[in-house]
């Protein structure tokens, strides 16, 4: 359940201006975990520091103690992880000064204050295809790595799924962009970039084919083909959609 507060929801977006107000601290997840305000951007030294960063900008709600500890130590004896957690308190507190609340038994953000660099990302996704292009491109610079770079805790996987889905979502946005702007070669990073984190997405996949098509490299166009298919063929038992199929034969018969 959430708490009552006026701020307890985060903005839609970051790079959204507040009237009268100064830039809000970005806590940046999609990476090692990093508070950012302006130019200056403090990095945890603790992994316990990184996790509780990490787990209140994502779980927008907060969390008491108790909660904390049974998430970020999870079997652990709560005797044992409580300093733990008070240091790693300790050492946020200095990087997020003020916007780290504990208010009726909770620790949260305040998110007057703050934002994450995820929603900027899900609010360029919510973007029609052909508006402001500019801002998928911002929103892919923000993966500064693997998201939650450095989190193993169980309690991360859940949301680790979620980032590495958006930055392919956001992956596939970009490569037909630089498509519909005949930039080929960007279109086809961008497109690989997803694919490096789902190799069987035929969507990028066939993003990725003609974007290797309209750089004239035919070979690699039927290279990439097969991959796919033998991949799901091993893994799924499943052949290339017909969409996938339908694009492979008309592309080589372009060529």
């Amino acid at each position: 359940m959430r708490t009552a507060c006026a701020d307890s929801n985060p903005p839609s977006d970051p790079w959204l201006a507040r009237p009268g107000e100064g830039e809000p601290l970005l806590v940046r997840v999609l990476g090692p975990v990093r508070v950012q305000a302006g130019r200056s951007v403090g990095r945890p030294r603790r992994t316990a520091t990184a996790e509780l960063i990490a787990y209140l900008a994502l779980q927008r709600e907060g969390a008491t103690q108790d909660r904390l500890l049974e998430m970020l130590w999870p079997a652990q004896d709560p005797r044992r992880t409580r300093a733990r957690l008070w240091q790693g308190v300790s050492e946020a507190r200095r990087l997020l000064g003020p916007a780290l609340r504990r208010q009726g038994g909770l620790y949260r953000l305040d998110w007057t204050q703050t934002a994450v660099d995820v929603d900027s990302v899900e609010a360029a996704l919510r973007l029609p295809p052909e508006a402001r292009p500019e801002r998928v491109e911002q929103a892919l610079a923000l993966f500064q790595g693997q998201p939650l770079e450095g989190i193993d805790g169980a309690w991360a996987a859940g949301h680790l799924r979620r980032l590495t889905a958006l930055l392919a979502a956001l992956c596939e946005r970009a490569s037909r962009l630089y498509l519909d702007r005949l930039e080929p070669a960007r279109a086809l990073l961008a497109a690989e970039r997803g694919l490096s984190l789902d190799e069987l997405n035929e969507r990028l996949t066939r993003l990725a084919m003609q974007a290797e098509q309209d750089m004239g490299l035919r070979l690699a166009v039927a290279a990439r083909y097969e991959t796919l298919r033998s991949l799901l063929a091993e893994r799924l038992g499943l052949e290339p959609a017909r969409e996938t199929r339908l694009l492979y034969h008309r592309l080589l018969a372009q060529s």
